[in-house]
């Protein structure tokens, strides 16, 4: 009788227990949302705005000379012929 009732006690316990554990893990998993929302906000504050002459084609006219370059080389200067 003493032996079924610590089976007993014991089953109680660790149903208790994985219980309670689980409660654990919602409560630690809860504030996970929050946790995104703010740091995908601390993201885009740090993140600096594109430059106010992007997508003018400033970029192409800083490295058009040296893509001139590559190109003839690399066509063997056959890109003249279809350039002109």
């Amino acid at each position: 009788s003493t032996n079924n009732n610590n089976k007993m006690c014991s089953s109680k316990s660790s149903k208790a227990t994985s219980i309670s554990s689980s409660w654990f893990y919602f409560i630690a998993i809860l504030p996970l949302p929050l946790l995104l929302i703010l740091y995908s906000q601390l993201l885009r504050s740090t993140i600096a705005p594109p430059p106010s002459d992007h997508g003018t084609g400033s970029m192409f006219d800083i490295i058009a000379t040296r893509y001139d370059f590559i190109n003839r080389a690399l066509a063997l200067n056959l890109d003249m012929g279809w350039r002109h």
